[in-house]
């Protein structure tokens, strides 16, 4: 029979015991893990996390792969959500990735590892900052291992730098996977909005009809703290109801998760990633919510793939961009039981897509 005491004693316990781990995790040096010394993959591969000056700017750069020669997949994150910290999961529970491709993570201006060791400016927070950021990075790629073409990966947000990149420098590219492509922004809110409030209203959901309507539809017309807070109550509510018509994952509880047990983050990045989420995101929401990209980039000369879940909130924006972009190789996926997360909702889905379809559909294309 357990007792108060041993209740008490069993708390106590647990409690050094996180004690403990947060003060391991916080004095660490962050680090990738290697691979095994007099192995092949430790001679022909790579296993390295360094800081990269991109346009005066050190940021946190992780390379991995089996083998060198194997062909880059350069990850471009979405808003405030490093794409590094998920690397720890992809090659202990995904190593054909590894296999396959270079893999290449890197922490933006403003976030994750690269906003704790380096402060930065508005001035530099900006979507053309971040396109020449990524151009810097690929260029460096191309000389470090001496290849011309990459394939880029962009996921939300990331998607807007990655469709300019795409857009102009054609030659640099195998293919282009988007997940999912972000278009016109203020479009996709509000469609996302009067699906939150009409949810909200069919279940009778006070609190979530209070702020959505209190904070009012995300517009150009709104700055500062009041965009912010309009973004951020739809946030919540329209991750709310569009996981319930599918019984969706909580992939917010994944990010932390993911973030807290990658040995790419120590405890201070850990901090840092948090802090840049809330700092960096609401300087560029301003420019986000004006953001269209169907007026700007109506040709593309890569091989796309528009990869999106079929909750996808973006859906609607996202496929009528795709119906008009004037492609020669274009490819639209909707990816069953998955909303906006579609890599961490439906991972092997995602893997068999990227290794099976689009590395043999375009590797031959490229070269």
């Amino acid at each position: 029979m357990t007792t108060q005491k041993n209740k008490d004693t069993i708390k106590g316990l647990l409690k050094y015991i996180l004690m403990v781990v947060a003060f391991l995790k916080a004095t660490s040096c962050a680090t990738t893990v290697k691979y095994l010394d007099g192995t092949l993959e430790s001679k022909n591969g790579i296993a390295l996390l360094e800081n990269v000056n991109l346009n005066g700017l050190k940021h946190a750069v992780l390379m991995r792969g089996e083998n060198i020669d194997n062909p880059i997949l350069l990850h471009i994150h979405p808003l405030g959500i490093p794409s590094m910290c998920f690397a720890n999961e992809e090659y202990t529970e995904d190593s054909i990735k590894e296999k396959n491709f270079l893999i290449v993570h890197y922490d933006q201006r403003g976030f994750g590892k690269t906003y704790r060791k380096h402060k930065h400016g508005k001035k530099y927070i900006n979507t053309e900052q971040y396109i020449r950021d990524a151009e810097e990075l690929i260029k460096y790629l191309q000389e470090k291992f001496d290849k011309q073409k990459i394939y880029l990966l962009a996921e939300s947000w990331g998607t807007v730098i990655g469709l300019n990149l795409v857009s102009e420098h054609p030659d640099w590219f195998y293919a282009y996977i988007a997940v999912p492509q972000v278009v016109n922004v203020k479009e996709a809110l509000s469609d996302a909005y009067d699906f939150s409030l009409s949810e909200a209203k069919s279940d009778n959901n006070e609190d979530a009809i209070s702020e959505l309507e209190k904070y009012g539809k995300p517009t150009p017309e709104l700055s500062g703290k009041k965009l912010n807070k309009s973004i951020g109550k739809l946030g919540k509510w329209m991750d709310y109801y569009n996981m319930k018509r599918y019984n969706g994952q909580d992939m917010t509880g994944y990010f932390f998760a993911s973030l807290w047990k990658s040995p790419e983050y120590s405890m201070l990045d850990f901090v840092s990633t948090l802090n840049g989420i809330g700092k960096t995101a609401a300087v560029l929401n301003e420019e986000l919510i004006k953001t269209d990209l169907s007026k700007e980039i109506n040709e593309i000369r890569v091989p796309t793939y528009f990869i999106i879940g079929e909750y996808d909130l973006y859906l609607k924006d996202s496929k009528k961009y795709f119906d008009k972009l004037n492609a020669d190789n274009k490819h639209w996926i909707p990816i069953k039981n998955a909303g906006h997360m579609v890599r961490g909702e439906q991972n092997q889905i995602f893997s068999d897509l990227l290794y099976n379809v689009i590395l043999p559909e375009t590797l031959t294309v490229g070269e």
